[in-house]
């Protein structure tokens, strides 16, 4: 009981290990412009890790390797355990470590792997691709220079604006309809989002650049879950627009289809 106790540890540890590595040093080591918003990448940082943690793992049975799915917890703070994306995952990690073990019938790991290709492309290619060429840079009204697009099939989609309530500093609830007849620049941040911070200057340059263009609305919609940090920051900067702030970082996730980045 104790040896199988270590080794269900032992599989987590590689687990959570795997995925700190690959999250901290792909988008690093990567020219894909980024690779942390892209669904795909947390989905394979799941298959790598769940896959080394059941070949290390093999000597538990079926039933303790369920223990392992407990690495889960992992995508929390690194903020991709959200719905639908925690489904994924959870798929994934049982494909991974279905995969690994030798025991288990040849048609059950087809008929995973069959599922889990085609979850995976359709991940793939529902977001852009794009390449970061050397002399790469993104301008303030969000261009890019310097990146090849492998792909994009977005440009033909047509988009609407979400329903989802925000809350403003005087805790009045507002929708982005709201400001119908208006060229509406949204803009996500938080307190705790270092390369967000880093770019408010620009951002503020920016509103007051475009000052006098009534057509023109800046919106900044904080993910902040601690409304404490969100009113403090807006005290201390007064930073310009109209500031609101996600009732749900998870449902704003979902509805926005983005991730944030961490330096």
């Amino acid at each position: 009981m104790k040896n199988n106790t270590i080794r269900i540890a032992l599989g987590i540890l590689t687990v959570l290990v795997s995925v700190v590595l690959i999250i901290y040093f792909a988008p690093r080591l990567s020219n894909i412009h980024e690779l942390r918003s892209l669904k795909w990448f947390p989905v394979i940082t799941a298959f790598i890790g769940f896959y080394l943690a059941g070949l290390t793992t093999k000597w538990l049975n079926i039933k303790q390797l369920a223990f392992l799915l407990l690495a889960l917890l992992i995508f929390i703070p690194v903020r991709y355990f959200y719905f639908p994306l925690l489904l994924y995952l959870f798929f994934t990690a049982i494909w991974a470590i279905v995969l690994s073990r030798s025991a288990i019938k040849r048609g059950v790991k087809i008929i995973l792997s069959v599922i889990g290709i085609v979850v995976f492309t359709s991940l793939l290619f529902k977001q852009p691709l794009i390449i970061k060429k050397e002399g790469f840079k993104k301008e303030v009204d969000g261009r890019l220079l310097n990146a090849k697009v492998i792909w994009d099939f977005s440009d033909n989609e047509i988009k609407t604006i979400t329903e989802e309530v925000f809350t403003n500093v005087d805790e009045k609830e507002v929708l982005l309809a709201d400001f119908q007849d208006k060229i509406i620049y949204v803009s996500f941040w938080a307190t705790w989002c270092g390369p967000c911070i880093a770019e408010k200057s620009l951002l503020e340059k920016l509103k007051q650049d475009l000052k006098g263009n009534d057509m023109v609305v800046f919106v900044d919609i904080s993910l902040d879950r601690n409304k404490a940090n969100w009113r403090s920051f807006l005290e201390k900067y007064n930073p310009g627009g109209v500031q609101l702030v996600s009732s749900s970082e998870s449902v704003t996730r979902r509805n926005f289809e983005f991730l944030c980045n961490f330096s």
